[in-house]
């Protein structure tokens, strides 16, 4: 099974300290035909990274493990580990669990259940949030795309067969000793590549904003140069109008004032006409 957790001893100033690492979560289906997907996962990273995510044994913390029965809220029990670091990968989500040395059960049952392979898998309770079902050669599934986790325990009866843990007890120092140098050189150059790959898809998502920023800043430019173009022909023909207007009123006044002396001259030419007349004798 893929998901095996491994149990690590690191000794510090000579106290020791214990951590169990595999993926607590994995998008096969389960024994009860739910399947956390790829958004699933993501919901279960999420929680574990914005929660203090703490575990128990077989959920004991919401159920009587000697009856089954399911509390109506979780009681405030001394957890045996909590989740310390988390990542997203292609089979599920993967954590490190720093177990609680100091658990009154931890060095009489906890530690040698998880040696002996009696404690080997992770147990999820949670929430479903987001869901639909889907057929798979003639199975239906319930694949949850977004979930809350309420609680993780440490089980050897897991529900999802690839949640699970191997053991592994070394100390700090022979850990970093049996790396060999091709195993550190192919896990650097894989940290480059993975490196590399999400600085070219960094680069590509700006590119193709770039391109689209760049296209509909053409866009509006185009646009605001036609509006331009339209107001300065609107302009155009506005102040064409305009003088247009202004000639015909010029004309219409020259047209007046010739008129205005046209008659002053008829008006001279009559109050002559009847001075000459007033000024010859009257006949009786």
């Amino acid at each position: 099974m893929h998901n095996k957790f491994k149990l690590i001893e690191v000794k510090s100033e000579g106290s020791k300290e214990y951590f169990i690492e595999g993926h607590v979560s994995t998008q096969d289906p389960d024994f009860v035909d739910d399947i956390v997907d790829d958004q699933g996962q993501k919901a279960t990273f999420r929680d574990l990274n914005n929660y203090d995510i703490t575990m128990d044994e077989d959920h004991d913390e919401w159920r009587n493990p000697d009856t089954g029965e399911v509390y109506d809220g979780k009681l405030n029990k001394l957890p045996i580990a909590r989740v310390v670091e988390s990542r997203l990968d292609d089979i599920g989500t993967w954590a490190r669990v720093h177990l609680n040395k100091h658990h009154p059960n931890f060095d009489k049952y906890i530690l040698p259940s998880i040696q002996k392979g009696f404690l080997h898998s992770f147990s999820i309770a949670y929430k479903v949030l987001k869901s639909f079902d889907k057929v798979i050669d003639d199975v239906k599934y319930r694949v949850i795309q977004d979930l809350k986790i309420a609680n993780i325990a440490l089980t050897g009866n897991p529900v999802n067969k690839n949640a699970t843990f191997n053991l592994a007890l070394k100390s700090f120092s022979k850990m970093v000793n049996e790396k060999t140098v091709e195993g550190l050189t192919a896990e650097i150059a894989e940290l480059k590549s993975l490196h590399k790959e999400e600085l070219e898809k960094v680069q590509a998502e700006l590119k193709a904003k770039g391109e689209k920023y760049k296209a509909e800043l053409s866009e509006k430019e185009k646009e605001l140069l036609a509006k331009k173009a339209k107001d300065d022909e609107s302009k155009k023909k506005d102040k064409a109008e305009m003088k247009s207007i202004s000639d015909k009123k010029d004309k219409e006044i020259l047209e007046l004032k010739s008129s205005f002396e046209s008659s002053k001259s008829e008006i001279a030419e009559l109050k002559s006409k009847v001075e000459e007349y007033e000024s010859q004798p009257m006949l009786k």
